[in-house]
C-alpha cells in the first residue's frame, strides 16, 4: 500500500541487530525483559536511572506475555516484571550491545537511502 503512494518503509530487526553481540556477552539462562541485556544497555545509556541494588533474577521458562498474575495460564508469570537475570548486568555489556544496535540502525538507514522510491 505504501509503495503505491511512493513511500519506502524499512525497519530494523532487533534480533538480527543485537543477536550476535548479545550471544557474546550474555550469561543468563534466558530472558528478554528488564533482564541482563536490557539492564546493561540502560547502565550504558543512562546509568543514573538504574539502581542495581534492586536488580533481581526472575526467570521461569514459559511462553506468552509476562503477567504478574500467578493464575494467568496464558502468560509467563513474573512478579517483578523482570524476565531474566538483571543481576548480571554491566555497563560494558551494555556498551557492546548498544553499539551493535546503533551500527545496525545506521546500516539500515544507509540501505534505505540507497533504495529507489517506487
Amino acid at each position: 500500500v505504501l509503495a503505491r503512494e511512493g513511500i519506502v518503509l524499512r525497519s530494523t530487526n532487533l534480533l538480527e541487530a543485537i543477536g550476535p553481540a548479545e550471544k557474546r556477552v550474555s550469561k543468563q539462562e534466558g530472558g528478554t525483559h528488564a533482564d541482563e541485556i536490557e539492564t546493561s544497555m540502560m547502565l550504558y545509556i543512562a546509568p543514573r536511572s538504574v539502581d542495581m541494588r534492586r536488580a533481581v533474577k526472575d526467570y521461569r521458562p514459559g511462553s506468552g506475555p509476562l503477567t504478574r498474575d500467578p493464575n494467568n495460564a496464558s502468560g509467563t508469570y513474573s512478579p517483578t516484571g523482570v524476565w531474566g537475570d538483571a543481576t548480571l548486568a554491566t555497563r560494558e555489556k551494555g556498551r557492546v550491545v548498544t553499539e551493535a544496535l546503533v551500527a545496525a540502525i545506521l546500516a539500515d538507514i544507509e540501505r534505505l537511502r540507497a533504495t529507489p522510491v517506487p
